[in-house]
């Protein structure tokens, strides 16, 4: 959703705006339809990030910056919503949850709309994720906005059960702690593992732990 400068934002992740029109042209002539765009932690790559070429971009610049990829996306799907995704366990200032909240303000300002969801990617592996957590869920209840959480097993898993059933300890773990189900539940990895996604009958395919959760979830299913 951000655009790199000649300066900065080049190789960081969240960058890639530029190729807003030309991506969702490129659906639309294959006869596809654009849904929903996922900004991949616009916030904290935009923003926080210290690595790298990465920008700092004051938070107004940088809602603006995502409008204008919006609207890009927006002129080929006029339809189209937009979820933020932000790595809530890599924010290290007290008021990280106040400033996800500016965050979410200003690109509702800078584009006439707001997230349909904010996506939650959890390090589950970090000490004090439960706490973190209820407080980004109790802040987002509290504005009324949908959430969504990364259900995904750790990045040092050594094999396929140990990924899956991380997994499903993570999804028990942060509905118990916040009390109730996340709008969206999103199973996905971007790890060796697990290695297989079907047949859905097997206990060490990805597809067979989405089945679980929907199983374990009396009510829950993909969206219509």
């Amino acid at each position: 959703m951000l655009h790199a400068s000649a300066t900065c934002g080049h190789a960081v992740e969240g960058y890639g705006g530029e190729h807003a029109t030309a991506v969702a042209e490129r659906i639309r002539r294959l006869g596809g339809t654009l849904q929903y765009v996922a900004a991949d932690e616009p916030l904290f790559f935009g923003h926080y990030y210290r690595r790298g070429s990465a920008c700092h971009t004051s938070i107004p610049d940088l809602a603006q910056d995502a409008a204008s990829t919006a609207r890009a996306f927006q002129v080929v799907f006029p339809n189209v919503q937009f979820i933020d995704i932000e790595p809530i366990s890599n924010y290290e200032i007290p008021n990280w949850v106040n400033t996800i909240g500016q965050w979410l303000k200003a690109f509702r300002q800078a584009s006439g709309q707001p997230f349909a969801a904010v996506h939650l990617d959890i390090a589950w592996w970090r000490v004090g994720w439960q706490q973190r957590a209820q407080a980004i869920t109790s802040y987002l209840r509290g504005i009324g906005e949908p959430i969504g959480v990364i259900y995904n097993g750790n990045a040092k898993a050594q094999s396929d059960e140990e990924w899956l059933n991380q997994a499903r300890e993570h999804y028990q773990a942060y509905e118990a702690v916040v009390g109730s189900l996340p709008t969206d539940a999103i199973f996905q990895t971007w790890v060796p593992h697990p290695a297989r996604i079907l047949p859905e009958t097997s206990p060490m395919a990805f597809s067979n732990l989405i089945l679980d959760y929907v199983r374990s979830h009396p009510g829950v299913g993909p969206h219509s």
